[in-house]
């Protein structure tokens, strides 16, 4: 009876231990799954932090070559150094750097940025294509490297910069309005600079350093095939949807003409150009339109349009405008331009 009691107790006694090593066996695997998940989820949030460093870097290198657009061949080919994020734009737990590649890409550029953080490293590029042929002045509506005299009534909707540093720089012979921010030369006060009897509705400001625009050359107006003239009475209306030459275009009191660009860029050439009526501008392209001579503008251009969706050559230097028409693009003269009311 004895003996048969032994031996039970040592049965009890190694399945205890079996049941043990089972636990144990199981425990371990889902310690070992736990922290293999855990170890995953570390890991991904390190690579999504790397993601967001590089997507970082490359948006603003894009915003600087939109608001610097004829600095950008100097970045082409150039590695920037790695660059820790601004604690006041990224959360503060985002701790790493980045780098940024600028390389020519057909007709456009590829950004390639690289974050890194804590030995993971995510990549992402951007390619910018040019939208159309025009020339533009970035951040702002009006830039000059000197002064700027306006006239009397006169509304600029947008910024305006200028490097000079003098009293009296921004002035006119009149009340004028500025509906955005106005920045001065380096060293300027803009409470000197800025002069006459105004309204700005935006903040005042110094620039942190001279900005100098390249300048680029006056194109030759292309060849192309000529249409004969477009004349327009009151009320008419006529579109263009190809390239061509025009003698004459003129539009009467209340017409308009649309000018059909398409997704590509649209090249018009108008030897004369008379506006009384308004000319659309339909597409997600954009218009290059070559002038000779330019009568008085009494109708609007590209109204409440893509100001990048218009860029008018003009060889003449004055241009008449009535304060009440809207004209949405940009105007490359080929010499010293005046704009009258």
């Amino acid at each position: 009876m004895k003996q048969l009691f032994k031996e039970k107790k040592g049965s009890a006694i190694i399945t205890v231990l079996i049941v043990m090593g089972v636990l144990t066996l199981l425990g371990t695997a889902i310690l070992q799954y736990s922290v293999n998940d855990n170890l995953q989820v570390f890991n991904d949030e390190k690579r999504m932090q790397a993601h967001y460093l590089a997507r970082s870097g490359a948006e603003a290198v894009a915003d600087y070559i939109i608001n610097h657009p004829y600095e950008v061949d100097e970045l082409v080919g150039k590695a920037a150094k790695p660059v820790e994020p601004d604690e006041e734009t990224l959360q503060a737990t985002l701790k790493g750097t980045f780098d940024v590649v600028v390389t020519k890409s057909g007709d456009g550029y590829l950004i390639t940025s690289t974050g890194y953080v804590d030995g993971f490293e995510r990549t992402v590029k951007l390619t910018m294509l040019p939208y159309g042929q025009g020339y533009g002045l970035g951040e702002f509506a009006v830039f000059c490297n000197s002064g700027i005299d306006l006239k009397q009534n006169t509304t600029i909707v947008g910024n305006v910069g200028t490097n000079a540093t003098e009293k009296g720089s921004i002035t006119c012979n009149g009340k004028y309005t500025i509906n955005g921010d106005v920045l001065v030369g380096p060293g300027g006060d803009p409470d000197d600079v800025i002069a006459g009897d105004h309204t700005i509705n935006g903040e005042t400001g110094q620039l942190d350093s001279e900005i100098k625009y390249q300048v680029p050359e006056f194109p030759a107006f292309p060849d192309l095939d000529d249409k004969g003239s477009i004349e327009l009475g009151n009320e008419g209306s006529d579109i263009i949807s190809n390239d061509g030459y025009y003698q004459k275009i003129e539009l009467g009191n209340g017409s308009k003409l649309t000018i059909d660009v398409g997704s590509d860029v649209r090249n018009v050439v108008v030897e004369n150009l008379i506006v009384e009526g308004d000319i659309e501008i339909k597409g997600d392209g954009c218009l290059n339109l070559y002038v000779t001579d330019l009568e008085p503008i009494n109708g609007n251009i590209n109204i409440d349009g893509n100001v990048n969706a218009l860029m008018m050559y003009y060889t003449g230097n004055k241009i008449t405008m009535k304060k009440e028409i809207e004209f949405c693009g940009t105007i490359f003269a080929q010499g010293d331009l005046t704009m009258y009311e």
